[in-house]
């Protein structure tokens, strides 16, 4: 019998790194506070950590598959010794139909599919509405980290966090609560 495993899905703008629109320079990536302490806090208590990431500059022509990956290589860099079992990204654009662009859960499908992940006893983090939808879709808990605090949006998310580190606290608190 195969163990599945528990992960923590990640949105990769606003919520890992400052978001630069359609981010094809990795020089341009900078961490927000907390993240990497954070990831590592997560990668320790035993979470696979995935990013699933909508990227549709590459269908708007303002960027290129390559150029994400090589933002995506930079902010692994700036991570380390942070280890991603996975970077999922939907190259398509709002509107286009997708299975794979948030709020469609595919890309968390995928990797949970691959990576033998149990969905009840994951999470998806982000700082968009369609990132809680994406999460809420695929089964798991999510945490919504809104971009500015007095946002009041109903994002129907499990938890609210003022920034990464509480979200993270969340996180551990509640996975120490009972098994779902």
């Amino acid at each position: 019998m195969v163990s599945l495993k528990k992960a923590v899905f990640l949105d990769r703008d606003d919520t890992l790194m400052k978001n630069v629109p359609y981010c094809r320079n990795p020089d341009l990536v900078e961490l927000l506070p907390g993240v990497r302490d954070g990831l590592l806090r997560l990668q320790q208590a035993g979470f696979l950590l995935f990013i699933v990431s909508n990227q549709s500059g590459i269908a708007l022509g303002f960027c290129t598959e390559q150029e994400v990956h090589a933002v995506n290589s930079r902010l692994q860099q700036l991570l380390y010794p942070v280890i991603f079992s996975g970077i999922y990204f939907s190259p398509d654009a709002p509107g286009m139909p997708s299975s794979t662009r948030k709020p469609a859960p595919g890309l968390i499908f995928t990797a949970a599919r691959i990576h033998q992940i149990h969905l009840p006893s994951s999470w998806m983090v982000g700082d968009q509405p369609s990132d809680i939808s994406a999460g809420r879709s695929a089964g798991c808990r999510t945490i919504w980290i809104p971009r500015h605090v007095d946002d009041r949006s109903d994002t129907k998310a499990d938890f609210r966090a003022r920034d990464f580190s509480h979200a993270v606290d969340i996180i551990l608190s509640e996975s120490m609560s009972a098994p779902r």
